[in-house]
């Protein structure tokens, strides 16, 4: 399936901390388990700079929810 045709696709709940870890030096950057080429970014409020509930992935176009949403914003919060 395109990335197009993925983004009519309904918005998929999932939890940030259960998918995979991307090797780099971010901490929200995570494997899409849709596709096997792409990964979540993590996008931020372009104002608050607060971590954003919604997501895509950057390779298929999956759009997801993350609902640890509260739990990352708190664990960024820590540092």
């Amino acid at each position: 399936m395109s990335a197009i045709e993925r983004v009519e696709e309904p918005v998929i709940s999932v939890y940030h901390a259960r998918l995979g870890i991307v090797t780099d030096s971010s901490q929200w950057r995570r494997e899409c388990p849709f596709c096997d080429r792409g990964m979540f970014l993590v996008g931020r409020d372009r104002c608050s700079f607060e971590l954003q509930e919604y997501d895509h992935c950057i390779g298929c176009g999956q759009r997801v929810r993350y609902m640890d949403i509260e739990q990352m914003r708190e664990k960024e919060a820590k540092g």
